[in-house]
């Protein structure tokens, strides 16, 4: 009897330690090593789109001139929108506010929105149950 009881051991603690190895992978995942990089990253890309926003204003807008049917001008309210919000819903307000400015669109007076984070974030990306 004493084989099969260490047959049972070293099969319990093959299982065990397969489970272990499969808890280690999971927390090695590609989400969890590039965590600390999002933020850094997030505001790389924040840098680069108001770079490249301020020498639109600059160098383009020099050339063309203004001709924007919306105060503040497009390129003022994606400067506002990466200022202020987070990269994703920033990037939303940016090109949906592109969208709108051509001719027969509207115009006039269009600010940010004074909604808080998080609504902005369940009108961007809603949930299942809304």
């Amino acid at each position: 009897m004493l084989p099969q009881t260490d047959n049972y051991h070293r099969l319990i603690s093959i299982l065990y330690l397969d489970q272990k190895r499969a808890d280690s992978i999971k927390s090695w995942s590609i989400n969890y090593l590039f965590r600390p990089l999002k933020r850094p990253l997030e505001h790389l890309v924040r840098f680069i789109c108001l770079f490249l926003i301020s020498s639109y204003r600059t160098i383009i807008t020099s050339w063309v001139g203004g001709s924007c049917r919306f105060s503040p001008s497009c390129s003022e309210y994606g400067q506002q929108a990466f200022q202020k919000f987070p990269f994703t819903i920033a990037l939303k307000l940016t090109l949906s506010r592109i969208a709108k400015c051509r001719p027969g669109g509207s115009f006039g007076y269009d600010p940010l929105p004074n909604e808080s984070r998080q609504t902005l974030t369940d009108k961007v990306f809603p949930r299942n149950g809304q």
